[in-house]
């Protein structure tokens, strides 16, 4: 009996890989799942002088339930002074911090920043504080909670499967070997800005006999 290869095939839909031999066809179907999100994420920062602390910044914004787990980092932000009709510069620490709070609770985390926003220059000159809503982003618990469609994807991959064995005048014959795999692609990031687009690929890779002969 003569052995014949079909090389690669890229299946656009759930984007399949498929290999086609003389006695099977393996099929590799994936999916991927975007939780809701349903946090809000802070940036707030807060403008010292050189002689500020850590341990002066967190008293500040203490009032706002903010706590050195919080803080994220510490640059150098440039601001620009008028003497007059001179224009100068200078670095000034800017301490960053995050907060995350349930969807719900955006409207009232604005009213408590916005108040610690007014009253921390009045208490202390050399501090100012602004703050950003930067987006929302699914909580790690509802990411957790997202489950892989297995059967569907087995479904995707005998539609494909059926397809190339169709094409190469041979019937679909029953499952051989099953593999899946599902990864999170979150993780525990520092950066002041994530990636707040989270998915969960799922895939399932399916081997099918063939019935029929070359």
């Amino acid at each position: 009996m003569s052995r014949r290869f079909v090389p690669i095939f890229l299946i656009s839909a759930s984007f399949a890989l498929a290999q086609l031999d003389s006695n099977s066809v393996t099929v590799t179907a994936s999916r991927s799942s975007t939780p809701q999100a349903d946090q809000g994420l802070f940036v707030i920062y807060i403008d010292s002088d050189l002689n500020t602390a850590l341990a002066d910044v967190l008293a500040a914004v203490q009032p706002a339930g903010l706590t050195v787990s919080n803080f994220s980092s510490v640059f150098t932000n440039t601001q620009y002074v008028y003497t007059g009709n001179q224009q100068q510069t200078q670095l000034v620490p800017r301490w960053a911090f995050r907060l995350t709070v349930p969807v719900s609770g955006i409207k009232d985390t604005i009213a408590t920043l916005t108040a610690l926003e007014n009253s921390v220059p009045k208490a202390n000159k050399n501090l100012t504080v602004s703050f950003s809503l930067t987006g929302t982003q699914p909580s790690s618990q509802t990411q957790q909670s997202q489950v892989c469609d297995f059967a569907g994807l087995i479904s995707d991959a005998r539609a494909q499967a059926q397809t190339l064995a169709a094409a190469g005048g041979r019937t679909l014959a029953g499952i051989l070997a099953l593999s899946t795999s599902t990864s999170n692609t979150t993780g525990n990031s520092v950066s002041l800005y994530p990636n707040t687009s989270t998915s969960v690929p799922c895939s399932a890779t399916v081997k099918f006999g063939l019935l029929g002969t070359n």
